[in-house]
C-alpha cells in the first residue's frame, strides 16, 4: 500500500513539473526603465533566446521584438502577450 502511494505521488510530482516547464515560452521579463513616453523591458525566453518589449504610452501601442528580428506592434497586447510574441 505504501509503495503504491509513493509511486502515485512521484508520478503526480513529475507530471506537475513537466507541465510547468512547458507552460509558456517566456522565462522572465525584466523592466529596463523609462525614457520619455517609452517603457522598456528585456525578455528572456525558455529556449535561451532574448527579446524586448517597448510600451509606447503616447501612441498607446505595445511592441515586441525578438533579438535580431522584426519589431511587431499591437495596441491590444499587454507586456506578457508581447513577451510571448518576442519568444516565438
Amino acid at each position: 500500500m505504501r509503495t503504491i502511494f509513493l509511486a502515485a505521488m512521484l508520478s503526480a510530482v513529475a507530471a506537475l513539473l513537466s507541465t510547468q516547464a512547458y507552460a509558456g515560452p517566456v522565462k522572465r521579463v525584466v523592466p529596463q526603465g523609462k525614457d520619455g513616453d517609452y517603457y522598456y523591458y528585456q525578455v528572456k525566453c525558455t529556449n535561451g533566446t532574448e527579446g524586448s518589449v517597448v510600451i509606447q504610452e503616447k501612441e498607446k501601442n505595445v511592441c515586441a521584438q525578438a533579438f535580431g528580428g522584426e519589431r511587431v506592434c499591437n495596441a491590444a497586447w499587454n507586456v506578457q502577450k508581447a513577451a510571448e510574441n518576442a519568444c516565438r
